[in-house]
């Protein structure tokens, strides 16, 4: 019976690459050609390890089927910043990918997350990473937790040349723009070609595990069911390591590759996730496999991420979709005691929506409101004209809800200053009798939204003079000014059209418009009078009339009856609900 590590290399004459008596198993190599292998007998450790798995040459692993272009950094430079920088704001989110992080309700999680990863270590076992890209500023392990398994250093630094240059640190950079605060631990077991050896991997998984990682991304895989692989995953998993790993790129339709695969089955298998990739519309890509082992899928198609040398890249293929998931439950991992960790899976899938029998669609916010001590604990102060509500009020305090606010409602005429204590966010409808408001909000240390053009000055948002400030009636469109800007929610500029050119609604509506101060952000305006801005806003601190902002000021384009267009008009529902996330980001 072989009952030390060299006892078991003696009987085999191969190297422990694993050994683990603990968990009843040990990983071996050997030098000998896979054929030689097949007079080895198990008899020699029969009762104390299960059988070594054999890695002869045969098996190795893949990060294939994705392309890269390396485009200007400075197209990113300045929004990276608050990634990178690990601010107590919400990060914008890049407007290249906001598309795809629209469809898993990135922006809305943003919103009510409090710690974006923090304190979450995420492991990237891959073609290592770009060890000096601003994007991993502050972001990465300790170094003493590096670990190159290719070149056998400390130093899993991206290689140059090879179809896969780039991978890892396109990996990476997708974890980090959904959990912009989790930690990166970079380990190296793939060649600049994309391939690499099953026991660089296992052994990859282990030092995951010592170093303590709370997930561990894996975007590759074998088309081999190979029993040190699955031996490493349970291990992990056994754990209660997250371990995430991508389908694979061959379009089969009835199978996906290891250790995806194994998703499914196992004592810890709520641990082992498998990510296919989405199209833009939310349904499976062509290339993507899957089975009824797929579990999740994410966007996987023109992402733009961090490539080697401080540049972008535009990537597709599962191995992408994998980070985004990674990334979300670093997220939720970060946001629940430790007590709710084994529940992630459930969560994630619960919060998702069906695209297949077997398969969810991600939902990161969805998905936050399953975690049981995160739900709807921002607060919002909503001021309206009358209880009951009008219709319209109705609506903006359901959409509230639904976007997982807890939301108080004030009459005018009896709300107080003191409301807005410890509230998120105020919103303030246009049914309000403005005298009955008037000042009570203009100097608490809450975002303020209002739709009451007659309270622009009031707020100090305007200048309090005829010609500042009105409604503008029989309106069908608005020009989008700036599409930059996360109020904008990455609407093209000039006139807004859903319903024909320049016509934003099927019918005219009443709209309210301001003239804001210079420090002003103006994201749109009346079509025909850029001077007039239906969505204005200002930044904490900024200077507006008579005060600094006590913190972020929005005037938005509605007015009485117009937040009933919500449910009409998609954009005028991504609009509403980019002016909530961005005013309530400010605290």
């Amino acid at each position: 019976m072989a009952t030390s590590q060299a006892d078991l290399e003696k009987a085999y004459g191969g190297k422990a690459i694993i050994f683990k008596p603990e968990a009843g198993f040990a990983i071996l190599g050997f030098s000998k050609e896979a054929g030689e292998l097949s007079t080895l007998t198990t008899s020699v450790n029969q009762n104390a390890l299960t059988t070594p798995e054999v890695n002869a040459s045969g098996f190795s692993a893949w990060a294939g089927g994705w392309s890269a272009w390396a485009g200007g950094w400075s197209a990113w430079a300045g929004g990276w910043s608050a990634w990178a920088g690990g601010t107590g704001t919400i990060p914008t989110t890049p407007s290249e990918n906001r598309f795809a992080f629209n469809q898993i309700n990135l922006a809305p999680a943003f919103t009510f997350s409090k710690n974006f990863g923090e304190g979450i270590k995420v492991a990237v076992i891959d073609t290592g990473i770009d060890l000096n890209h601003s994007m991993f500023s502050d972001r990465l392990a300790p170094s003493n937790e590096w670990k190159d398994y290719v070149d056998g250093d400390n130093y899993p630094q991206d290689v140059s040349g090879g179809g896969a240059y780039g991978h890892g640190t396109a990996v990476a950079g997708l974890i980090l723009q959904v959990a912009p605060k989790a930690d990166i631990l970079p380990i190296r077991v793939l060649k600049n070609d994309g391939s690499g050896d099953v026991s660089a991997v296992a052994s990859a998984i282990d030092w995951a595990v010592q170093k303590n990682a709370d997930i561990i991304n894996l975007s590759l895989g074998t088309n081999v069911d190979v029993a040190a692989l699955k031996s490493m995953i349970d291990y992990a998993t056994s754990r209660h390591i997250y371990v995430i790993a991508s389908a694979g790129n061959e379009g089969n339709s009835n199978s996906i590759s290891y250790p995806a695969a194994y998703a499914t089955s196992g004592t810890n298998a709520q641990y082992l996730i498998s990510v296919g990739s989405t199209q833009s519309n939310s349904t499976l890509s062509p290339f993507s496999n899957r089975s009824s082992a797929l579990e999740i899928a994410a966007p996987g198609e023109w992402l733009y991420t961090s490539y080697p040398g401080n540049q972008i890249a535009e990537v597709i293929g599962t191995s992408f979709s994998a980070p985004i998931v990674s990334g979300a439950l670093a997220l939720a991992a970060s946001e629940t005691s430790s007590t709710n960790l084994s529940g992630l899976e459930t969560y994630l899938l619960n919060g998702g929506w069906a695209i297949s029998a077997s398969t969810r669609h991600l939902n990161v916010k969805s998905m936050l409101s399953y975690v049981p001590d995160f739900q709807y604990w921002r607060k919002v102060l909503f001021v309206v004209g009358s209880y009951p509500m009008t219709p319209a009020d109705q609506l903006v305090n359901d959409q509230l809800w639904q976007m997982g606010f807890n939301v108080t409602v004030k009459v005018g005429g009896s709300s107080a200053t003191s409301d807005a204590t410890g509230k998120d966010l105020v919103v303030i409808s246009s049914t309000v009798t403005p005298a009955d408001v008037n000042t009570k909000y203009r100097n608490v240390s809450v975002p303020v939204i209002t739709w009451e053009a007659a309270l622009f000055d009031d707020l100090g948002m305007v200048t309090a003079s005829s010609g500042y400030y009105g409604t503008a009636s029989n309106q069908t469109s608005i020009s989008v000014s700036n599409n930059t800007h996360p109020l904008s929610a990455a609407l093209r500029l000039g006139d807004l059209s859903e319903y024909g050119p320049g016509a934003a609604y099927s019918s005219g509506q009443t709209l309210s418009w301001g003239k804001p101060t210079s420090s002003a952000i103006k994201i749109a305006t009346l079509t025909g009078d850029a001077s007039k801005a239906v969505i204005f806003g200002y930044d904490p601190g900024t200077s507006m009339v008579g005060l600094n902002a006590p913190a972020r000021r929005l005037g938005f384009m509605f007015n009485d009856t117009s937040p009933l267009q919500i449910r009409d008009s998609w954009w005028t529902d991504w609009l509403f609900k980019a002016a909530i996330n961005w005013a309530v980001s400010g605290n």
